[in-house]
């Protein structure tokens, strides 16, 4: 997890209690990128201050979606990726607590 401020949290998988989280993750953003045409114009800008973005990297190229957080996150496609992405950010930053 790589946060805009700089901070980053790296799994190196000590254990296996982020698999499910990981492959609920992982099954979203590969359904949310077959609904996705891949990204054909120059890279966009990260998202800004009240926006947010999904880049799924496949082998077909980059699939990309954004849009203001609020209505990102409560749209059904993007939503399918955010709820996921963000209880396994949630369980990463936990992780470095203890």
């Amino acid at each position: 997890y790589y946060n805009y401020s700089g901070a980053a949290v790296i799994w190196e998988r000590p254990d296996t209690s982020l698999d499910e989280s990981i492959q609920k993750l992982l099954r979203s953003g590969s359904l949310v990128a077959a609904k996705i045409d891949p990204w054909a114009q120059i890279k966009p800008p990260a998202p800004g201050k009240d926006q947010a973005a999904i880049n799924v990297l496949t082998p077909s190229g980059l699939h990309t979606a954004r849009g203001a957080t609020q209505a990102f996150c409560s749209s059904p496609l993007p939503g399918q990726v955010m709820g996921p992405a963000f209880a396994l950010m949630k369980a990463l930053i936990e992780k470095t607590k203890k």
